[in-house]
């Protein structure tokens, strides 16, 4: 006896079929409060990367949703784990028939298996205007020419910008990117809103421009092999920390010396208007860490009243200061 339809569905998913799931899944009910083919493209982006990370199946385990708060406290579906990565997917799949009449994402799922060894959870969701649902309204239709027209502004560049063209495109698109701001939950506006911010935090950096000069000279006055002077350059100067942890000038930046440009979220900036960046950079790194680890003494109690609920560690205890402060060797 062969698969019914619901079966043949979980297996699609199972094998990461996404043309198998295009044919099962039903033109006429929406996934999510999403069309079939949105519904379809957001899980063929999931199995592409779940492939790309090892993963050659996403075993099924039935369960349920254990919320109690949710309206879908009790419904029945699927989690979906990898067999390498262990990641899991956790759908939610509502019968009708031998057919699923809707299938959506739970986060509050849990399985009838409890030994089961699970990774990190895989998410779905959808923007305002993908849903069935979604009306365009005047606002909406101008704002999202005016994001392609900032696009095709940037592309026509071939995404190598300097730090002129890089303010004049802030300020030429400061009014939709305000307008846009408060509603990045729409699909038309992400790729701008992100381009935006992050040409925006380049922009901000050379703010900083007066007092790199300044840490880069008095660097050159001092013996970077003395670590009593190099612990008072870095504490005079650790406002500047923070921006160096950015991946634009992080150990992984692809760049060299002698290219032209830096690459900075897929968008080539101009090496020439951020050289000092890169200098110190690269001179305030290499002995921080050493006389950080030199002064810290912090126990797993102090450490644990810094972390948050979330279990991130307050930016204060990686500072030098933090740790020369706590020795009372500094004020």
């Amino acid at each position: 006896m062969g698969l019914n339809k619901r079966e043949l569905i979980i297996d699609s998913i199972k094998h990461m079929n996404i043309d198998a799931l295009q044919d099962l899944l039903n033109d006429k009910y929406t996934y999510q409060d999403v069309k079939k083919e949105v519904f379809v493209l957001k899980l063929k982006n999931i199995f592409e990367a779940q492939k790309m990370l090892g993963d050659t199946l996403l075993i099924p385990y039935k369960g349920l949703c254990y919320s109690e708060t949710c309206e879908n406290q009790g419904c029945g579906g699927v989690s979906f784990i990898g067999d390498i990565t262990h990641e899991h997917l956790d759908l939610i799949m509502l019968e009708e028939g031998d057919d699923f009449k809707d299938i959506f994402f739970c986060a509050q799922f849990g399985t009838d298996q409890e030994q089961i060894e699970k990774g990190d959870r895989l998410f779905i969701d959808f923007e305002t205007d993908e849903k069935a649902d979604f009306n365009a309204d005047i606002n909406y239709l101008v704002c999202k020419q005016k994001c392609e027209e900032a696009l095709l502004e940037i592309e026509k560049s071939g995404l190598k910008l300097n730090l002129e063209d890089i303010n004049y495109w802030l300020t030429k698109y400061q009014e939709t990117f305000e307008k846009i701001e408060p509603n990045f939950n729409y699909s038309a506006f992400n790729r701008f809103g992100e381009i935006y911010e992050n040409l925006k935090y380049l922009a901000e950096m050379t703010e900083k421009e007066y007092d790199i000069n300044l840490a880069i000279e008095k660097l050159n006055l001092i013996n970077i092999e003395d670590d009593d002077e190099m612990t008072k350059w870095y504490c005079e100067h650790e406002e500047l920390r923070d921006i160096f942890y950015n991946e634009f000038l992080g150990d992984n930046n692809t760049a060299q010396k002698d290219s032209d440009y830096l690459e900075y979220k897929n968008i080539k900036v101009s090496t020439k208007d951020f050289e000092n960046y890169i200098k110190i950079k690269n001179l305030f790194f290499p002995h921080y860490f050493k006389i950080w680890e030199k002064y810290n003494n912090c126990t797993e109690e102090e450490i644990e009243k810094l972390t948050d609920e979330i279990g991130l560690i307050d930016q204060e205890y990686y500072k030098i200061s933090y740790h020369l402060k706590r020795l009372g060797l500094i004020n």
